[in-house]
């Protein structure tokens, strides 16, 4: 009967254990849970930010110079020539 006692009692402590560490990984589930929410949380604000400022890049990416490039020189040369002879006749 003692043997049957000690076997039970070993039994008992082991199931205890168990219980324990059940509760254990089951307090950091929720806590990996709550976690992982928080994560998901963030990562959407995260996306609407990625999402507001790619929005943003491409409306300034659409917007164009007036002009192009080569018409701003031609008319820079044109301004220069300009007043190369404004220069030139108050010499004279």
């Amino acid at each position: 009967m003692s043997q049957t006692k000690q076997l039970l009692d070993d039994l008992n402590k082991k199931v205890e254990s168990l219980f324990s560490k059940l509760k254990n990984v089951e307090e950091e589930s929720v806590l990996k849970t709550q976690e992982i929410d928080s994560l998901k949380t963030a990562l959407k604000n995260k996306n609407e930010s990625y999402d507001r400022l790619q929005v943003k890049l491409d409306q300034i990416g659409s917007v164009q110079p007036e002009a192009p490039k080569e018409d701003l020189k031609f008319k820079i040369d044109e301004m220069v020539k300009e007043i190369d002879r404004c220069i030139s006749l108050l010499k004279v």
